[in-house]
C-alpha cells in the first residue's frame, strides 16, 4: 500500500511539472508569416502613394550615367513612360504606388557579347523618379530601397533589382538575368559617386 501511494504521489508531482510548460508553449506568439508577393494584398495590407515631379536641370547624374554606358559601348534609349509604377514592400505588408511626370524610363543593351560564344548582350531597365527636394528625395527612396530589398530582395520577382539615390533623383535598376546583376550594381555604384548640384523645385 505505501509503495502504491508512494508511486501515485511522483506520478502526480510529474504531472503538475509537466502542465505549466504545455500552457507556456500555447503562450508562445507565432512566429510572423514571411509574406510574398502572391500573399498581397491582404486583410493587413497598407497602400502609400508616391508623388513624383519632373525638375528642370536636374539631368547631372543620368546625362553622366549615359556618358558612362556609350563609353562603355551601351545603347541606351529613353521609353515612353507611363505615369504610375508601383512596388511591393513584402516586410512592411505595403503597396507603394509611384505617380506622376517626374517618371522615366530607359533601356541599355551592350553592343559587345559575352559569355560562351559572344552570344549573351547584358541589358537593364532603367526608371528614374524625381522630387522637389533632397529631404523629400532621400525619403522616398529609403521607402522604395526597403520594398526593393524586403523578401530576401525576392517580394517583387526573381530578377536582379537595386536601387539607389543622386541628388534630387531616385535610380531604379532591374535586369532579367542574374549574370547581369554586376552590372546594374556597378552602374548603381556609378550614380551613387557622383556629386550632383541640388535643383529647386520652381514654384508654383
Amino acid at each position: 500500500m505505501n509503495k502504491n501511494i508512494i508511486l501515485l504521489c511522483v506520478v502526480m508531482g510529474l504531472l503538475a511539472c509537466s502542465e505549466p510548460q504545455k500552457m507556456d508553449q500555447k503562450n508562445e506568439p507565432l512566429e510572423k508569416k514571411e509574406l510574398t508577393f502572391g500573399d498581397m494584398p491582404n486583410e493587413q495590407t497598407k497602400y502609400e502613394t508616391i508623388s513624383t515631379q519632373p525638375l528642370a536641370g536636374n539631368d547631372a547624374p543620368l546625362v553622366a550615367l549615359q556618358t558612362q554606358l556609350i563609353k562603355d559601348h551601351f545603347e541606351f534609349i529613353e521609353k515612353e513612360s507611363g505615369n504610375s509604377w508601383s512596388v511591393h514592400d513584402c516586410q512592411n505588408n505595403i503597396i507603394i504606388d509611384v505617380k506622376g511626370e517626374g517618371i522615366s524610363t530607359y533601356t541599355a543593351k551592350s553592343k559587345v557579347g559575352v559569355g560562351e560564344g559572344g552570344k549573351q548582350f547584358p541589358d537593364f531597365l532603367l526608371l528614374t523618379f524625381e522630387f522637389p527636394t533632397v529631404e523629400e528625395t532621400t525619403a522616398k527612396f529609403k521607402i522604395l530601397d526597403d520594398a526593393v530589398h524586403s523578401g530576401g530582395g525576392f517580394c517583387n520577382g526573381k530578377a536582379p533589382a537595386t536601387v539607389v539615390m543622386s541628388g534630387n533623383m531616385v535610380f531604379y535598376f532591374t535586369t532579367s538575368s542574374e549574370e547581369f546583376r554586376s552590372y546594374i550594381q556597378s552602374y548603381a555604384d556609378f550614380v551613387k559617386s557622383i556629386k550632383t548640384v541640388t535643383v529647386p523645385a520652381s514654384p508654383n
